[in-house]
């Protein structure tokens, strides 16, 4: 292999890197059914507030949701330069094919900031999501609901607690103004700055939530990110079975990685061909014989991460 092509393959990630995603559905699941410190971070959750369901109740169901859900692991830079392209995605349409399954655990290497500003105390940072799309829920009229839980870093768990809940029905859009500027849709909240954050924290933060899960099954839909079946972490696997014998990690985790192009490959292969043409072209009078067209090369990354820079943060 020469150097120029061993600059542009990025090394894989070490298994031990990506099984965090293991690692913390194990945490949840531990942190949420086994102790009471679930409970204890729930107990100012909306659904609480509204007597949908107690704090203990909540515990064990965000810890059943989790269980059983592939894991997925996506690196810093991707997540933000997802994040950062959320800003001017034009629109996306949430279908059943949207979702590569029906339940996933989602993992960021580092959290992303949803919102920086004066409302909140401190910057809300993402460090997780799960969603789970089950066609049994649907309403008499046939829409299939998908329920995320975005897992916020909170100073008692700073692994993330799922803070906030959006629902999104399948067939929905968002389109270009859904969300695009969290400073906007702080400025909406009339309630003053005393009152609790959590019961509004939904409705504030969830568009900016779901424009970045849409950019991320965009991105997959694009094929310019894909998901990458890797084995999981052996020493991973050992030591959460050991720490509970019910327990059964994911064999594999999903890793959110960009889509390889073998430029090199296709360059070296021009390359031969425009000589061989050249060599042809002493026969055929007429000129060179034209190579083979490249293949396009996937659109979209590019100027939709340049789009999002040119705007402001949120």
């Amino acid at each position: 292999m020469s150097p120029s092509q061993s600059q542009t393959t990025p090394a894989p990630l070490p298994a031990d890197v990506y099984s965090e995603s293991i690692e913390q559905q194990f945490a949840i699941i531990r942190d949420f059914l086994l102790t009471p410190l679930g409970a204890a971070l729930l107990a100012n959750d909306p659904w609480v507030r509204r007597r949908v369901a107690t704090p203990s109740e909540l515990a064990r169901h965000v810890a059943a949701r989790v269980y059983r859900s592939k894991p997925f692991f996506v690196t810093a830079e991707i997540a933000q330069a997802i994040f950062s392209a959320s800003r001017s995605l034009p629109e996306y349409t949430f279908t059943a094919e949207s979702f590569p399954c029906p339940k996933a655990f989602v993992w960021l290497q580092e959290p992303i900031c949803l919102y920086e500003g004066p409302r909140f105390s401190r910057r809300v940072l993402l460090h997780a999501f799960h969603w789970m799309l089950d066609k049994q829920l649907a309403d008499e009229e046939g829409r299939i609901p998908v329920l995320f839980d975005g897992y916020l870093v909170d100073p008692d768990r700073p692994k993330g607690v799922p803070t906030f809940h959006v629902t999104v029905n399948v067939g929905w859009t968002l389109d270009e103004h859904y969300g695009a500027h969290a400073g906007e849709a702080i400025q909406q909240l009339s309630k003053p700055a005393g009152s609790p954050y959590h019961e509004d924290l939904s409705d504030i933060l969830g568009p900016v939530f779901v424009r970045f899960v849409a950019s991320c099954l965009s991105f997959m839909e694009q094929r310019i990110t894909i998901p990458v079946s890797r084995p999981a972490s052996r020493a991973t696997r050992r030591r959460l079975e050991r720490k509970h014998d019910a327990f059964q990690p994911a064999a594999e985790v999903q890793v959110i990685e960009l889509r390889r192009r073998e430029r090199r490959h296709h360059e070296h292969a021009d390359e031969g061909d425009r000589e061989r043409a050249s060599r042809r072209s002493h026969i055929h009078p007429v000129g060179e014989i034209p190579s083979p067209s490249r293949p396009s090369q996937p659109t979209g990354i590019q100027s939709c991460v340049a789009r999002g820079n040119d705007r402001d943060e949120a």
